[in-house]
């Protein structure tokens, strides 16, 4: 599924997901195993973004914003590393990566070990500060 988001803040990104799949999903079940998700898990996600099922056809945006990002994920996980990894390229540093995503450090942190992201391998994006 691809994604055009406006920034690299993980709940917003997360909220989009979420909604993108639960409107093409025939059910909470099949939306939770699209997501690679617990229901428990893609229930908590519904309450604390305030969405619904309803099965429609979510159509992309007619133009993608020129600074807009644009990613092709499937699960959250998978959502979850490609910003993780973007943001460490643009910032350079975890601090200003985690502020990027709207995280603590701590919790990117602990997203950089779940994920197995090597901050040393990371690749050279647009705009990312040039590596020693």
């Amino acid at each position: 599924m691809e994604l055009v988001l406006e920034t690299l803040e993980l709940d917003p990104a997360i909220e989009r997901l979420c909604r993108d799949v639960l409107a093409t999903s025939s059910g909470y079940r099949e939306a939770a195993a699209r997501l690679g998700i617990t229901q428990g898990a893609l229930a908590r996600y519904v309450e604390r973004f305030g969405l619904s099922w309803t099965p429609t056809r979510v159509e992309p945006p007619a133009v993608t914003p020129e600074h807009a990002l644009v990613l092709d994920v499937q699960t959250v996980a998978e959502l979850e590393r490609a910003l993780c990894i973007r943001a460490l390229a643009r910032a350079g540093e975890v601090a200003d990566a985690a502020e990027l995503l709207g995280l603590s450090e701590h919790a990117l942190r602990r997203r950089i070990i779940v994920h197995r992201i090597n901050p040393e391998l990371l690749p050279d994006l647009p705009g990312a500060p040039s590596q020693p």
